[in-house]
């Protein structure tokens, strides 16, 4: 259990740290804001970037994308949409006492537009970061989409 608990009033960001991990739960939202920026320009080698070189995304109705490499085909697929939008709302951050490992989780808007009309897609996430070489970097990503399955 942490010692401190601390709430974010701004926007309803709960942050679970002590309060000597206050700093990295800052490091965490700067990363998160700069890798939505990064989807936003459609910057590819950016938005990669941000992982970590053994890391895992589970995205819906896809294979799961293990390593670099595969990570990479998942987000070249995703920017490529038409009129691509995705954007990120933090819900609670936590810190693990050690501070190497973090967890994230949020909701997230999804937007493109198909041969058949625009698609919105509204969910909730998970992220797990773990320091490399003393930066934070996503070792796993999880969405979960509130659309139901399309059969």
């Amino acid at each position: 259990m942490l010692s401190n608990q601390v709430q974010d009033t701004s926007n309803g960001l709960r942050i679970l740290a002590s309060q000597e991990r206050q700093d990295e739960v800052e490091a965490l939202r700067r990363h998160g804001r700069a890798w939505d920026k990064a989807m936003v320009d459609l910057d590819l080698d950016t938005a990669v970037s941000y992982f970590a070189s053994d890391a895992y995304t589970i995205q819906p109705n896809q294979r799961p994308g293990i390593e670099l490499d595969e990570i990479r085909r998942v987000w070249v697929e995703f920017l490529a949409l038409p009129e691509f939008v995705f954007t990120t709302e933090p819900k609670v951050i936590e810190v693990s006492a050690s501070g190497d490992m973090a967890y994230e989780i949020g909701s997230y808007i999804f937007s493109f537009r198909s041969p058949n009309g625009q698609i919105k897609d509204t969910g909730h996430y998970v992220l797990v970061y773990k320091k490399v070489d003393g930066e934070w970097k996503l070792a796993v990503d999880i969405p979960a989409s509130e659309l139901s399955a399309q059969h």
